[in-house]
């Protein structure tokens, strides 16, 4: 049943309801969700959002999209003091409703692990989970792997890939 735009009950029995919808034969579901975007629109000057992307995404189903994923684009070593700031922030983000921490290994070759563990620390406290664009492919993927399943394990919290990258293939994917 679908109450003030959201599905409030689902079942197998008949329904009081004033409007029927004949679905026999369809799929009826609620709105997708994107978990992997990198489409973030947003204008600063202007301070506003460009809604295009996500008009042609409703068109498609999708309801749902999260952004900010493969983290930052920082290419020099921090110091442990902005390590800490990071994390201050990732923890203030996580409490007012962002859903994890993600990283861009591949795309920060000077990510340490102290840094990644120290900011995932956040994502414990708000058990939340982290999500990466691992740091490697092809030959050496399953070694990137196992470095954010380590990190995972290690902290007791849920990991996310956000990309195993198409050249993992090369007859490797029954090993996943």
């Amino acid at each position: 049943m679908i109450e003030g735009g959201k599905i409030r009950s689902i079942s197998s029995s008949p329904f009081d309801i004033r409007k029927a919808i004949d679905a026999k034969g369809l799929y009826v579901c609620p709105g997708f969700v994107d978990m992997h975007i990198h489409e973030e629109p947003y204008d600063e000057e202007k301070d506003t959002f460009q809604t295009d992307t996500f008009i042609s995404m409703l068109r498609m189903g999708v309801t749902t999209a999260i952004g900010g994923n493969c983290g930052g684009d920082r290419y020099k070593e921090v110091s442990g003091h902005q390590i800490l700031e990071m994390r201050a922030d990732a923890g203030h983000l996580l409490d007012i409703g962002c859903l994890g921490i993600s990283y861009g290994i591949r795309y920060i070759p000077g990510i340490t692990k102290e840094e990644m563990m120290t900011i995932s620390q956040e994502a414990v406290r708000t058990e939340t989970f982290i999500a990466a664009h691992i740091r490697d492919d092809a030959k050496k993927v399953f070694e990137a792997a196992e470095e954010l399943l380590l990190l995972g394990k290690e902290l007791e919290v849920a990991v996310h890939f956000s990309h195993i990258g198409s050249m993992a293939d090369f007859g490797q994917m029954r090993g996943f």
